[in-house]
Formats: C-alpha cells, sequence, structure tokens
C-alpha cells in the first residue's frame, strides 16, 4: 500500500482525486436511513471511473474499482438494491481528497477510512452496515 492511499486490487482512494458524487448501496429492505450508513458507498470520480467501498464479511474494509452505473456483483437479486445519493456534503461535490487514513482493529484489519476534504472530513466503519460520520474542518486563523 503506497502512502496515503487504499487499494485492494491497484484501484483506491488517492489524495489528488477528485470525488464528483458519492452514491450508497441500498438494500431496498432495510430500514436504515441512507444519512449514516449503506451496505456499501461507490465514488464516482471527476477524472472517470469509481471507487466501491463495502464491508466485508470479517468486517474489514473492502475497497476495488467500482462499476458505476451498475450495481457491484454482491448486490444480488439486483431488484433488491439500489443506489441512493450520500447526503451533503460527500454526496454531490466533495471535491479533492485531501488524505486517506486508514484505521485498523486490534489485529491490524482495516475496519474503517478517514477520507479529508478541504471543508469536511468522512470517516467510515465497517461493521453490519458501512456507516460514517461527517465533520466539518476547523481552520486555523
Amino acid at each position: 500500500m503506497s502512502p496515503g492511499a487504499m487499494f485492494n486490487d491497484g484501484s483506491g482512494l488517492i489524495p489528488g482525486q477528485v470525488v464528483e458524487s458519492a452514491f450508497a448501496v441500498v438494500y431496498l429492505e432495510d430500514p436504515s436511513p441512507v444519512d449514516r450508513s449503506a451496505e456499501g458507498v461507490e465514488l464516482v470520480m471527476a477524472e472517470g471511473g469509481s471507487v466501491l467501498l463495502w464491508n466485508g464479511t470479517d468486517w474489514d474494509l473492502e475497497v476495488a474499482r467500482g462499476t458505476w452505473p451498475e450495481l457491484p456483483a454482491w448486490a444480488w437479486p439486483t431488484d433488491s438494491w439500489e443506489f441512493a445519493v450520500v447526503p451533503l456534503p460527500v454526496g454531490e461535490g466533495a471535491g479533492e481528497i485531501l488524505s486517506v487514513t486508514p484505521i485498523r482493529n486490534q489485529v491490524g484489519g482495516i475496519n474503517g477510512v478517514l477520507v479529508s476534504f478541504s471543508r469536511f472530513q468522512w470517516e467510515l466503519a465497517s461493521g453490519d452496515s458501512l456507516s460514517w460520520t461527517v465533520t466539518n474542518r476547523k481552520f486555523e486563523g
């Protein structure tokens, strides 16, 4: 893994990429609100392509090249799943990724990530579902 990047298959989150939009991968029969959790998140990059993050079976955070606008292969049967826009500020025009910091569990597995943008930080955590929090960045001066 290169410094500041997060990869599983040669794709991933890399500082300098620009997030154009973000979509939650939602199981239609799950009553959870999309404002803080989903089964996965697909980030559509301004440079083209997308990055998919989801919780693995062992609760490790999985990161791979996305298939936007198609649902991930694990979202089956496809008529039981949909994309939903992640609420602002992430969902539309989050901007340039400044840094990517993996969050490790007690045994060293990556089960979360902190992604920093100019206006906010987005922390994703893998578990029963992929959950997240957004915090505004505080500026000195």
